[in-house]
């Protein structure tokens, strides 16, 4: 999932100690009308470590000064009666931070929590970090000391997902959907024990080699719809046997549509290609809202798709469930409706229901909850007058006309709701559903979806899209989650604040008691399990149907503090999937070149130590990879890398580099850098600086490689304005790296002005 599964950034139980870069910062907590805040609660913790770094409390005139660590420091106040504000700052080395100003709003409900044990023993003393789930970049992110067993916090309205920790206790979770005041109990567990013999043996037994295809035969059994999961959405080896297997339960077992986690008309642009070859597949993936199909492994099933129907009188489909617009389906409704009922298609519009009142109601439009709640009444009209009528049109276009209702219908009531994300799931579900039925009795379809989408598990608090499937489909439903032991992932790094984009992670062993642990003892390199085989009750009955940690990855991760993106969660694994596909070690998704992020970019040859920094060769750029890549607002298409225009002049005895741009494409972003072998960097801290001249945003990039992969990225971004001004970025380079790379992207329509290039360890 893009960026939909909520954060949660977490400490590391006590506070930690304060870094030995550390520099002043100060500030003064205010209120709403600007009155000072005494005695207010002010955390700092760091990012890419994610430690609690300290805490104090403001004076009589709510002003604080605390030591804060060079490079993003997310701050939080918080004070009894006010709902409370957290922010990032950057704290730069050698510079005064400007004073921050903290403003506490009111809130409107007040959550009350309380703590228990298994035992009923006292509670020692613990904190609680509180996050809106909808929340990507952190600045919904509050923490609370818990003392006595329980605390209270005033919050705006919203879904709230609670980590607390306790020493001694395994993390315990839970959700709140505050309208108004609520009280919450939170239970603590036991620590989750490993497994015993009976269950590592039961594990081997029943362990299914995946060579062959069939062997998840009995699991797929006569259902109508199976769904295939993943624990994150970057791993290579999910989406190529993921494919595999669409393309055997296509060709052996008369599936006929792929439903993928995706914007419903998004991927109907793919599904125009996959049915009557429209257009070309890379452009397709390429405008997806979700990045992560946008790769050669999903290339790979598109065409193939493409080629099955171009030779098979059974076809196959490529659809979406998720809506994020609303004006396709309207407009597909009143198309269909103006060919077979005109007259309805009238009185709908008379209604209100009109193109005016649906370009009002686009979320991009920042509409009311009153506009779309007026929209979900009106759509529940059009679905019912539909029901009224169309058992006298030809069949295919009464199913369409339905479809395009059902979405314009589901819109609404996804976002006219307190939250969203509550939604989604009931959505997408809702969705897959309407498709099974425009199908045709006897269809069957397959869903990709993330696990926690898939699973038959509530998901952050409410059901899941599995669940609701489970519900309506029974056995007929089936889902399988993906999982692995160890391997490397593609993941955007969280918070999205931190600006590092996507990135290459890589995990050791699964803990022994992890699913993946438990699974991984099976010593095979790929596998199944069919949970429906497991004993009723007994050591290994009851492992499997206790909660154990579980990788959930999804779209994102945190490297400094992996639980802040569910990293592993508790799961209930035989209540959550009829089977798991493990893998013991993974590798990374494809990305398709449409639009290339600076972890992708080439960079030339790596050079044995850093070349031209002042720009005094004979050539200009000379030691420096020149090219390009599409910025974030680019169209969909493909990605031309067209070399970066450079030149060099001498001002007051410096060399002075001026990285041009393109100015008949302005979202062509020239890109420069080099490559160096990263022996002499192992294991220290490598600061990549220069000072910049230009008026507009500037990165600064520093990414490392293992064995010709890139697997780390550190990025400065920055807006320049006035005269030259000094940017670095700092990273601590691994002790097996085999390359170092850095450079700079210009974001402008105007040249970067490069002197004063350094690459500096400590």
């Amino acid at each position: 999932m893009q960026a939909v599964l909520c954060a949660f950034l977490l400490c590391a139980g006590a506070l930690g100690q304060r870094p030995s870069n550390a520099r002043p910062l100060t500030g003064r907590v205010v209120d709403g009308d600007g009155r000072p805040v005494s005695k207010a609660k002010v955390d700092w913790a760091e990012v890419g470590t994610f430690r609690c770094l300290g805490e104090v409390e403001t004076d009589p005139d709510g002003r604080f000064s605390l030591k804060a660590p060079e490079g993003q420091v997310w701050v939080s106040a918080r004070a009894p009666g006010f709902a409370p504000s957290a922010k990032w700052v950057d704290v730069l080395e050698g510079r005064a931070t400007a004073p921050l100003s903290v403003c506490l709003g009111k809130g409107d409900a007040k959550l009350k929590v309380k703590v228990t044990r298994p035992d009923g023993g006292a509670i020692p003393r613990g904190e609680a970090w509180i996050q809106e789930i909808s929340d990507i970049l952190a600045e919904k992110l509050f923490r609370s000391d818990v003392t006595g067993g329980a605390f209270e916090l005033v919050l705006p309205s919203g879904t709230y997902r609670l980590r607390l920790k306790f020493p001694g206790f395994p993390d315990a979770e839970g959700f709140a959907r505050l309208g108004g005041d609520q009280t919450l109990t939170v239970p603590l567990r036991s620590p989750s024990l490993p497994p015993g013999p009976a269950v590592k043996a039961w594990v081997r037994q029943q362990a299914l080699p995946l060579a062959d295809l069939r062997a998840l035969d009995p699991v797929i059994g006569d259902s109508r719809l199976v769904g295939l999961g993943e624990a994150t959405h970057g791993t290579h080896d999910f989406q190529a046997f993921k494919t595999r297997m669409i393309q055997h339960l296509v060709a052996d077992k008369g599936f006929s549509f792929v439903v993928f986690e995706e914007d419903f008309t998004k991927a109907e642009v793919v599904n125009a290609y996959v049915l009557r070859g429209e257009g070309d597949p890379e452009s397709a993936l390429a405008q997806l809202d979700v990045n992560w199909w946008d790769t050669r492994e999903v290339l790979e099933l598109v065409r193939w798709m493409r080629s099955w129907n171009a030779t098979h009188e059974r076809k196959v489909s490529f659809r979406g469930n998720d809506t994020h617009t609303v004006s396709p389906h309207y407009a597909g409704l009143m198309a269909g409706l103006a060919r077979v009922d005109p007259v309805f298609a009238a009185e709908t519009a008379a209604r209100g229901l009109d193109a005016a009142f649906i370009q009002a109601a686009e979320m991009r439009t920042h509409p009311t909850k009153e506009t779309l709640r007026k929209g979900l009444l009106l759509a529940d009209g059009v679905v019912a007058g539909l029901k009224e009528r169309m058992g006298a049109w030809e069949a295919g276009t009464a199913e369409k006309v339905m479809l395009d209702a059902r979405m314009t219908r589901q819109y609404f009531w996804r976002y006219s709701g307190v939250d969203p994300y509550m939604a989604r799931d009931k959505v997408m579900a809702d969705t897959v559903l309407a498709l099974l039925e425009q199908a045709g009795e006897g269809a069957r379809g397959i869903l990709w979806a993330h696990n926690g989408h898939v699973g038959m598990e509530d998901i952050f608090g409410f059901r899941s899209q599995g669940g609701y499937l489970r519900e309506a489909l029974g056995q007929g439903y089936r889902p399988i989650g993906f999982s692995f032991n160890r391997g490397r992932f593609r993941a955007w790094t969280h918070p999205l604040e931190s600006g590092l984009g996507e990135l290459n992670f890589e995990l050791g062993r699964a803990p022994a008691d992890s699913v993946e642990g438990i699974l991984a003892s099976a010593r095979l390199p790929q596998m199944a399990i069919d949970l429906r085989r497991l004993p009723k009750g007994g050591a290994v009955g009851d492992w499997f149907q206790a909660s154990h940690p579980m990788v959930g990855i999804g779209g994102g991760f945190c490297p400094g503090e992996p639980d802040y993106m569910l990293f592993r969660s508790p799961t209930r694994v035989a209540a959550a999937f009829d089977a798991v596909v493990f893998f013991d070690r993974t590798s990374p998704i494809q990305p398709n070149p449409s639009k290339w992020s600076i972890i992708d970019l080439p960079v030339g040859p790596v050079n044995p130590a850093p070349c031209n920094l002042h720009f005094q060769a004979e050539r200009p750029g000379s030691g420096w990879a020149l090219t390009s890549f599409e910025s974030e607002d680019a169209p969909p298409g493909r990605n031309e890398a067209i070399p970066a225009p450079v030149s060099v002049t001498a001002e007051g005895g410096t060399w002075i580099l001026s990285l041009g741009c393109f100015p008949g494409n302005p979202l062509k972003v020239p890109v420069m850098g080099q490559a160096v072998e990263a022996a002499p960097y192992r294991g220290r801290e490598v600061r990549f600086s220069a000072r910049v001249k230009c008026g507009h945003e500037v990165r600064l990039w520093l990414r490392t490689g293992r064995s010709g992969h890139p697997s780390g990225l550190a990025v400065r971004s920055r807006k320049i304005e006035g005269g030259w001004t000094h940017m670095e970025v700092k990273a601590r380079i691994p002790r097996d790296a085999t390359t170092i790379a850095f450079g700079f992207a210009s974001l402008g329509q105007a040249p970067l002005l490069i002197q004063g290039v350094a690459l500096t360890k400590r």
